[in-house]
Parts: structure tokens; sequence; C-alpha cells
């Protein structure tokens, strides 16, 4: 996920915060098709996942539970925010 688009997330958060909606992006690591066509040339997804801290491919699987977060009663204070589900390689 670029700046721009964080920057987007947090805007809208900021802009729709007073009618007490909620607004929060998932960005998802290199288990997307679009990132394994990507990356994968000359074997540069392997260099990827041995980047991570978790030495695995992501699998849809691995993000159903961010949106589950994002969307329960108990994530009411979470707002403008982007979430990184992508096995710590960004490690941010």
């Amino acid at each position: 996920m670029d700046e721009q688009q964080v920057g987007l997330t947090r805007g809208l958060a900021s802009e729709i915060d007073p009618d007490g909606i909620t607004i929060n992006a998932i960005a998802p690591g290199l288990g997307t098709e679009t990132a394994i066509r990507t990356n994968g040339a000359n074997g540069g997804f392997e260099r990827a996942i041995a980047g991570q801290s978790v030495l695995v491919t992501e699998e849809p699987v691995n993000l159903v539970s961010a949106p589950l977060y994002v969307c329960d009663e108990g994530s009411g204070f979470l707002t403008g925010q982007t979430i990184v589900v992508d096995g710590g390689s960004a490690k941010h």
C-alpha cells in the first residue's frame, strides 16, 4: 500500500469521524496474484518470502481475521489506520 492510499484512508477517516463512521484499510502482503506475478521473476518471490518474519506464503485465509476485527463492535475506536497483513515483510 503506497503513501497516497494511506493518506486517503486517514483523510476519509477525518472527514467522516463526525458521522460516527470509522474508515480503515487492510493491506495484504505477497499472497496476492499480482504480487506473485510482480515479484516472481528470477526468484524475486522466494527472496521476498525469505525477508518475512513468518516464512510461509500468504494464503487468503491469513487475511480473514483483519476484516473481522475492524468490523467488530470492539474496534470502534480504530479509525484512519492501515492494517498491514504481510507476515512481517514490512517490519514497521
